[in-house]
């Protein structure tokens, strides 16, 4: 019996304990993947990472775009679509005007707990791989812009850079996906998101990347960790009877 009580002490302690208390660090997965059949269901699918979902925080918010496009819509980014081919799907992207740095900003309306910042690319060459900066604010800083101009530093408007992303070591073409997130579980409690996007594969041309989506991934809600933790409660008591 006092096994048992021990055991579902610390099951509900792991379930409350709050995320501040563990050692936070931001973490940036990333995949490749060179299979070029379309995606008929519209998502991306990835073996060592998420994939794309419907009914994110950003899903249906058309981003503001500082700079210009080099083709597509901004509302691609949050359609929760993929491009459905490599070849031929500027149409179907976000892609940032050549030789320009240009910064993607999502409002997402009010201050949300974040797990996850998603982002996706396809194409079947040098448009592929990605390359930004990810800055986030609350909106409640000091100064704050919330489209700051291509040539004005994120950091003096308020702004904190959260992560650099590259995925040009993966090589050209394919699909190509990264997962942000934090070893807490939580990357912030934020309102605002900016990609401030770079050229990830040097050329002649200096292009930039078809972006296909963008995810942000609420922090669950209490209840479904707690759940998760009674879940596992069950099955410490299942363990203890045995013992």
């Amino acid at each position: 019996m006092q096994r048992l009580v021990m055991l579902t002490t610390l099951a509900l302690a792991l379930v409350i304990l709050p995320a501040q208390l563990a050692s936070a660090a931001i973490v940036v997965d990333i995949e490749r993947k060179t299979d070029s059949d379309p995606d008929a269901d519209g998502f991306f699918d990835f073996d060592t990472i998420d994939g794309n979902v419907a009914g994110d925080l950003a899903d249906g918010i058309v981003p503001t775009i500082v700079g210009g496009l080099q083709g597509g819509a901004a509302a691609n980014l949050t359609n929760g679509a993929a491009q459905t081919s490599d070849a031929g799907n500027i149409a179907e992207s976000t892609t940032p005007q050549n030789l320009q740095n240009t910064r993607f900003i999502f409002d997402l309306g009010a201050v949300q707990s974040v797990a996850q910042f998603n982002s996706y690319s396809r194409h079947n060459a040098e448009r592929a791989p990605q390359a930004y900066d990810l800055w986030a604010a609350t909106g409640n800083e000091i100064g704050f812009d919330a489209a700051p101009g291509l040539f004005v530093a994120p950091d003096t408007v308020g702004w904190t850079l959260l992560t650099n992303v590259s995925t040009a070591s993966l090589g050209n073409g394919g699909q190509h996906g990264v997962n942000i997130s934090d070893t807490t579980g939580t990357l912030g409690d934020y309102r605002y998101f900016m990609m401030v996007t770079f050229e990830a594969v040097t050329s002649a041309t200096s292009v930039r990347t078809n972006y296909g989506e963008v995810d942000i991934i609420a922090v669950p809600e209490p209840a479904t960790l707690a759940l998760c933790g009674v879940g596992g409660l069950m099955m410490l008591k299942k363990r203890a009877r045995r013992a």
